[in-house]
């Protein structure tokens, strides 16, 4: 006789939510985001304060700017004001080393910093908008004056007054992009840049005009640069595609010669820097064959990598070299996804010193349904990581993976539900591997797959040897396995977008798939033998992200560049649900299992001259009805992921790019009021 009053409790219950509950959502989970690694993370540059080397910072592709005053031990992020954390130049005032300089990548420019980092203003007038600035250098004689240069167009521009305002100086400069730039210490009139599509450019006078200096440079992509400083007329030259890898001129860049060639095959050459005290001695970081130093100004080279490994990778991308000033044999290298490394034997030896430093950016992100706390993440340039204690301690899983090199970059994750230690990963370009023990070792499932990136990786419930992926290209679409990734076959009857960001399967009906492309959604209910499109009502076609009410199957979302869409007739019909967002760039969505009406939302932030509001993870309780941010404590506002814990529904995690992961202990903790209250109802 007391079973009916659970249907009058249910309106109660929701206005003591309503009431209670929300106002407090930001209170209640306030603080209980907290990040968990992986530690380490793509760095794009580094800069030593001169007048205390123990102060480092370091430039990450995401996660802003971080700062270490005790030579590298331990790193903490100084962003505040920092609207734009893909950071890929850093320069370091030498008369005022409080000043500091950040070029950034994705329209904003150039930040400056008068306190050390703690915060940071934009420095952009004149500039005007760019894709990105790749490269900063700062006048050693005179630092008013300062250089950068962009990536989209703009080329080089100068200030003289300490970045307060910008001049484009082109003149004689044919180049689209400019990538690094060096001041002669001597003559700081003499700039040289290095370009992407031009090889390299010198100006004899203050960059007023350009010409080209190329002879004996057989490539024209030159990202990076160094000058002894001893002889300002020898200058080294990184290319990118040559066969040797390092150039040398000893006449000012009239003219050219190849050096000795670099260890086999790593001849990309990323970043260069000289020791002050012997300029004979010169180090190149490569594109994933780690470091060579020469010690008789590039007439050979040998590799010292010893230590210059993480994540169980083959070779490691050092995107940045810093020498100590004042104590040349200490050298700090940025890695590509890595974190940051130490030597302190002029590169004899390696330690990776990342404490602190949480900027990797996550592609994928899966808890274990069997294992409390084990979850997997997978970073740009780091390969997949395994957590056994919800981040505490992590490692790497790589030593298997299909292709074992940095561009091992995993974008699906998926754990057979039958059995938590048979594992699949999709990369990013072709591959897919499985593991049967937990990410320790790894075997190629790939046959039949096509290239292209893997996303939305399923498996069914209750036949795990059944799996789906996406693969986004336009020769991609779904495949299928029956065999547990024996072999793939496509299955793409119906599909006319072959762009595949996300896939979705129906818990109580397998064999209903949903697909996210760029092209809509497609749904199929005959197990991929065949899809129609279910766009009535999208105004955007664009899929980032899909769920579905686990609860009742009928009702699900799909995430998008305009926002959240929602349908409750299993697609036939879509309605915006975006009341509450605050910036409308959805990546990722999230139902719990057990309150389907309880569903977050991972956003992306926009640009900040578009002067919308800020991403990050917003909650609705009411199916999509209406949104509440979500983010105390995230210090990372562009959401990757979404994962609800299958442990514990009340439990999320979250990948971002450029903070790593977080996790959000108790997202819907209700009070005890409300417990007792609730309790008293049902009785």
């Amino acid at each position: 006789m007391k079973r009916p009053l659970i249907i009058y409790a249910m309106p109660l219950l929701g206005f003591i939510i309503s009431v209670f509950f929300l106002p407090c959502l930001g209170s209640a989970a306030a603080d209980r985001w907290r990040e968990i690694g992986p530690e380490g993370g793509p760095v794009q540059a580094l800069a030593i304060d001169p007048s205390n080397t123990q102060t480092i910072y370091a430039g990450m592709w995401g996660g802003g700017v971080f700062k270490s005053v005790d030579g590298g031990q331990s790193y903490t992020a100084v962003n505040t004001g920092l609207t734009q954390r893909d950071v890929r130049a850093l320069a370091v005032d030498p008369d005022t080393p409080a000043t500091i300089y950040a070029g950034t990548y994705g329209g904003v420019g150039v930040f400056k910093s008068t306190n050390s980092g703690q915060s940071w203003s934009i420095c952009n007038s004149g500039i005007g908008y760019h894709s990105g600035v790749y490269t900063l250098a700062i006048d050693p004689q005179n630092t008013d004056t300062l250089y950068i240069g962009t990536h989209g167009g703009g080329g080089l521009f100068k200030s003289i007054n300490s970045g307060a305002s910008w001049s484009s100086i082109t003149t004689g400069f044919t180049a689209y992009h400019a990538k690094v730039i060096a001041i002669d210490p001597i003559n700081t009139m003499i700039v040289y840049a290095g370009t992407i599509s031009g090889g390299v450019y010198k100006t004899i006078n203050g960059g007023q005009n350009w010409s080209a200096i190329n002879t004996g440079l057989p490539q024209d992509h030159i990202p990076a640069f160094a000058i002894d400083p001893s002889n300002t007329q020898i200058l080294y030259a990184g290319a990118v595609g040559s066969p040797n890898g390092v150039y040398k001129s000893i006449d000012g860049g009239s003219t050219w010669n190849a050096t000795g060639d670099l260890p086999n095959p790593w001849r990309n050459v990323q970043s260069l820097a000289i020791d002050p005290d012997n300029p004979g001695t010169v180090y190149a970081g490569t594109d994933g064959g780690g470091l060579s130093k020469s010690v008789n100004g590039g007439t050979s080279w040998s590799a010292v990598n010893s230590g210059l490994t993480h994540f169980d990778l083959e070779g490691v991308t050092v995107k940045a070299l810093a020498v100590d000033p004042t104590q040349p044999s200490t050298l700090y290298a940025g890695a590509k996804g890595c974190g940051i490394f130490k030597s302190t034997n002029a590169g004899a030896s390696w330690n990776v010193t990342n404490k602190g430093l949480g900027g990797s950016n996550i592609y994928a992100l899966s808890a274990d349904h069997v294992n409390p706390g084990t979850i997997y993440a997978s970073t740009y340039g780091g390969g997949l990581m395994k957590s056994k204690d919800r981040g505490s301690n992590w490692t790497a899983l790589n030593s298997d993976l299909i292709p074992r090199d940095t561009s091992a970059e995993v974008y699906s994750i998926a754990i057979d539900p039958s059995n938590p230690d048979i594992l699949y990963a999709g990369n990013r370009w072709n591959g897919m591997a499985k593991s049967i023990n937990g990410g320790i070792n790894w075997t190629s499932c790939s046959s039949g797959l096509p290239y292209g990136s893997s996303h939305g990786l399923v498996i069914h419930p209750v036949i795990p040897s059944t799996l789906y992926v996406g693969k986004y290209w336009d020769s991609g679409g779904v495949f299928k396995t029956t065999n547990s990734g024996v072999n793939w076959t496509a299955a793409n009857n119906g599909i006319t977008n072959l762009w595949v960001k996300a896939l979705a399967m129906d818990p109580q009906n397998p064999s209903t798939l949903y697909a996210g492309t760029r092209g809509g959604v497609f749904k199929t209910i005959n197990g991929a033998g065949s899809w129609s499109e279910i766009n009535t009502g999208l105004t955007s076609l664009r899929i980032e992200a899909l769920a579905i009410d686990a609860v009742t199957p009928s009702t699900l979302y799909c995430g998008t560049d305009q926002g959240v869409f929602k349908s409750i007739d299993g697609g036939t019909n879509w309605v915006a649900a975006s009341h509450g967002l605050e910036t409308v760039h959805v990546t990722a969505l999230a139902v719990d299992p057990v309150a389907g009406t309880t569903l977050y939302a991972g956003t992306r932030s926009p640009y900040p001259e578009s002067g919308t509001g800020p991403g990050g993870v917003f909650v609705s309780v009411d199916g999509a009805g209406s949104w509440q941010a979500l983010n105390n404590g995230l210090a990372h506002a562009d959401i990757c992921v979404l994962r609800v814990d299958p442990l514990n529904p009340g439990a999320l995690y979250t990948g971002t790019w450029g903070g790593g992961v977080f996790y959000l202990r108790a997202a819907m903790m209700v009070p005890p009021l409300h417990l007792l209250l609730l309790a008293q109802l049902l009785e």
